[in-house]
């Protein structure tokens, strides 16, 4: 089997996206911050890189939005966008069938 890497997508705690990452790093911004309060993390830990909120209807429909887990729906955007950094469409330039994102 061979695997060829033909476009990027990050979601990450300096921006979403190859280039907003690559922007953030290179002018030194960091993803850490303290989490706020409330947040799950925020007794237990100084500092974090934490991810803004992301709406699993934004990826997928239906009742299954309810029970997404937030990772997945980082995968999916992460995925989406590296379908669309390599210029593929799904349905137009490869088979949905043999498309995946392994969780």
């Amino acid at each position: 089997m061979t695997a060829v890497i033909t476009g990027m997508g990050l979601f990450t705690p300096v921006g979403r996206g190859v280039s907003a990452t690559f922007d953030a790093l290179c002018a030194g911004r960091s993803g850490l911050a303290r989490p706020p309060a409330g947040h799950p993390a925020a007794d237990c830990l100084e500092v974090a890189g934490l991810l803004p909120p992301v709406d699993p209807r934004s990826v997928a429909s239906g009742p299954e939005t309810r029970v997404l887990d937030r990772i997945v729906v980082l995968a999916l955007h992460a995925a989406a966008d590296a379908l669309a950094d390599a210029g593929i469409e799904v349905g137009r330039d490869v088979d949905p069938g043999r498309v995946d994102v392994p969780a």
